[in-house]
This record gives C-alpha cells, structure tokens and sequence, in this order.
C-alpha cells in the first residue's frame, strides 16, 4: 500500500476489509469511548476523518477485528526482536504476516485470532519486551506517523504457530469457576515446579493444545521462572502425561485439584522415569477425511501451514466445535 496524505481513503481502506478502526493523536483515542467505538461503518469513518483529518488509525485487536498483535519492543535497553529471534529458533520460524515497522523500531506482527482460544493484553510475559495486543488492545496502523509496512500483501493474517499461542495461554490460568486471571510473575520455587507447570498444561490441554506446543510453552516458563529449572527430560514427561488426557479430563483434574496426581509427581519434586507407553501403531486414514465443516477446517488448517499434518489438524480442529 503506499503512503499518501489522504488518511481518510486508508482508514477506509483497512474498514473495507472487516478491521475495526478509530481516529487517535499520539496514540491515545479521540472518540468518547476510545477503541469501544472502533467500526467498520464507511459513514461513522468518513465522519471521524472528516473532523479530525489527519487523525492517526486505530485498530481495535481481539475478537471483533478477528487478528492479534505480537509487539516486539526496541526500547530502554530491551530488545523485543533480540528476545523472538532466541525464541524462534528454539522453536521454528513465524509464518510470513502483515509485519508493521514502529516509531521504537520495533515490529508489530499480525496474526489470526484463534476461535476458541482468548488472546488476552500483556506486557513482557512470554520474553522481555515481547508483548501481546488482543481482545480489549489496540494498535496504530500505517501510514501514521512513524508506522510503516514492511510485508503487507492482504488484510488476511495467518495464525500463529501452536508453540506461539501455547506461550501467550500459558501466562493465564483459569480458575475453579472458568475465569480466566494472570499468574503472577515470579520465581516458582523447589517444591512447586510440577505442580505448577502441570497446572499450566492442564490449562493448555483444555484448550486443544497438541502436546508439542505445550512441551515448548512449559520449557520457556521453567527457563524463566523455575528455581532450579527442571531437566528437559521432566518437562517432556509433563508435557507427555497431561496430553493423554481427554480436555474435560483435565478440567475436572484442575478443578478438583488432583492435577498432580494425573503424572505421578511427588512431594520430594524429584524426576521420574516416563510411563512406558506402547506404540499404538498409525493412525486410522478414514478418520481423517470427516466431512463437513470440521472437515472444512481441518482442510484450511493444512493448506495454511508449512508442512500438511493431518493428524494434527483434525486434533486442532475437534475442539473448536465442542
């Protein structure tokens, strides 16, 4: 898209293709109720620039524009770009998406906004400087001042990689009543460790997570937050013990607080060798072609991806329709 003065046919533009906007100055909102306002509506667009003409774009992230935002800080000595690129190659590379140069000269990446997953608002959580724009966020959208594209070929952003999400849902737990809160940053000390990061499974396990994503989402918390971390064989086991359980398994366990017991760990905190379990030989080819909308969306899921896993998208798939 190029660059022009005419604010008003950009805004347009980006409202054209189902992305809510709204008029700001210095990021800060202009309308009476800031990113609640956002619309699509060509006629409340045209009246927004038509008084405020050279207003910056606001984008309300989340559930309503249907994408997120991976906002990668370059400022006061953090490096956001520093911390993903660490992050990437532990674990594979980000898919090609709308990619936004900021004032800072950091990045803001978009991607699709899961369906059954709630991508919340967060700052430094999953890495210093590596924050998170989503239901109840917003952005600024080129060509306001200091924001520039950089790879912008449509308004259709991928989803995020499995390990991605895993690791923005692993900074939230959710409650015996389903609410959703914050686990508080800090030091999970000896004697907490598997059962914390249990929880933290269990949680992504609840949501459909595949065991890979959550084995990645549990090895950057024990990096980060475990006081000594865990040998990577433990993680494995963690991560291997809670995927075999149905997602409904896994809520009762939470609720009813036996979530450690679903593994084995005990009180000493100490690594035990994995569960033997047998080899249950290739999955059945006829359960992968289902028909209708599942099947729709198992068919979207490996023709987005970079490598077709059948197996995986019909697991990804299940949960999205209960």
């Amino acid at each position: 898209m190029n660059t022009t003065d005419n604010m008003l046919e950009i805004a347009l533009h980006y409202a054209s293709g189902g992305w809510p906007v709204f008029p700001c100055a210095n990021k800060r909102p202009l309308t009476q109720h800031g990113l609640k306002d956002a619309s699509t509506d060509p006629d409340v667009v045209r009246a927004w620039w038509g008084r405020w003409p050279t207003a910056q774009i606001g984008l309300a992230t989340g559930p309503g524009s249907r994408l997120w935002v991976l906002d990668s800080d370059v400022k006061n000595g953090v490096n956001g770009e520093q911390e993903l690129d660490r992050l990437t190659a532990t674990h594979g590379c980000l898919p090609e998406c709308p990619t936004v140069r900021t004032p800072t000269g950091g990045w803001h990446r978009y991607f699709a906004y899961p369906t059954d997953i709630a991508i919340r608002n967060s700052a430094s959580r999953i890495a210093p400087g590596l924050d998170v724009r989503g239901d109840g966020g917003y952005v600024i959208l080129p060509p306001s001042t200091g924001y520039e594209w950089a790879e912008f070929d449509d308004l259709v952003p991928p989803p995020a990689p499995a390990w991605l999400v895993a690791l923005v849902v692993a900074n939230e737990r959710t409650d015996t009543a389903g609410a959703s809160t914050s686990i508080a940053i800090g030091t999970i000390p000896n004697g907490r460790r598997n059962d914390m990061l249990a929880r933290l499974a269990g949680t992504m396990r609840r949501t459909g997570m595949p065991r890979e994503a959550i084995e990645a989402a549990l090895w950057e918390t024990n990096r980060q937050r475990c006081s000594p971390p865990l040998d990577q064989l433990e993680i494995g086991r963690i991560a291997a013990s809670i995927s075999r359980y149905e997602p409904d398994q896994v809520t009762v366990a939470l609720v009813e607080g036996w979530a450690a017991e679903m593994f084995g760990s005990s009180e000493s905190d100490e690594p035990q060798a994995p569960d033997s379990i047998g080899d249950p030989g290739q999955f059945p080819d006829a359960l992968l072609h289902v028909p209708g909308t599942v099947g729709a969306l198992c068919e979207y899921i490996n023709r987005t991806s970079f490598k077709r896993q059948p197996v995986l998208a019909l697991a990804a798939a299940l949960p999205a329709f209960g």
